[in-house]
């Protein structure tokens, strides 16, 4: 081997180690563009910028019993006797992203009925019930309830869900329900109830709004 051979492979050994002890990232690094200087003549240029927005929508109500203290889970009621009238209040909140808004409905729930039921009592009569009083204010005296709330005056829930608030849109609302109670002149002592389901789905194309009595509307329309 001439000298000048032993030269050059010794840079070549060399400029192998060298390239091994490159870090695994250097190799890959991005390089500019190779411009066609014949094609690509273009001096603006658009790029879209995209952002996929997941569907939500939720339902709650400030209260999970219409009875008993006014905390976190119950809404305050008054203690009734015999001939009386009274109320209690709660907030009940939908909301959805949805581009056709949200429908609320309300509904007996399964297995309860629709009159307010004395606890222990297994027949009914005019004593030991409370019926739905539908399309009227109820009065003491006249045993009687119903609920106004959303697009609802009192409105004496069934087993068939009925809307309540409907928007048109992404919306958050909250509307206040108002439950309204009577007894009669023989009413029974004890506690009477009976149980609602509220639900919330998306609004059927076409709808329009049932707002009603809302209390709150986020953001501020």
């Amino acid at each position: 081997m001439t000298k000048s051979t032993k030269i050059i492979a010794a840079l070549g050994v060399a400029a192998g180690l060298g390239i091994a002890a490159l870090p695994a990232g250097a190799i890959f690094a991005v390089t500019d563009p190779i411009f066609d200087y014949s094609s690509d003549t273009a001096t603006s240029a658009n790029v879209t910028v995209r952002l996929n927005v997941g569907e939500a929508i939720a339902l709650k109500v400030s209260a999970t019993d219409c009875l008993g203290d006014s905390d976190s889970t119950e809404a305050g009621v008054q203690s009734f006797t015999l001939s009386d009238a009274g109320s209690c209040t709660m907030n009940v909140s939908g909301g959805t992203n949805a581009v056709s808004g949200f429908d609320l409905k309300v509904a007996i729930a399964d297995g309860a009925t629709s009159y307010l039921k004395l606890a222990g009592s297994t027949t009914q009569t005019s004593q030991n019930s409370i019926p739905g009083q539908n399309g009227s204010a109820v009065a003491a005296g006249t045993a009687g309830w119903n609920l106004t709330g959303g697009a609802l005056t009192n409105f004496a829930p069934t087993s068939t869900a009925t809307t309540m608030l409907r928007t048109q849109g992404a919306k958050q609302l909250t509307t206040e329900v108002t439950y309204n109670f009577a007894t009669g002149a023989d009413q029974e002592s004890g506690e009477y109830s009976t149980q609602l389901t509220y639900t919330i789905a998306p609004n059927t194309a076409g709808l329009t709004e049932a707002t009603g009595h809302i209390v709150a509307e986020y953001p501020e329309a």
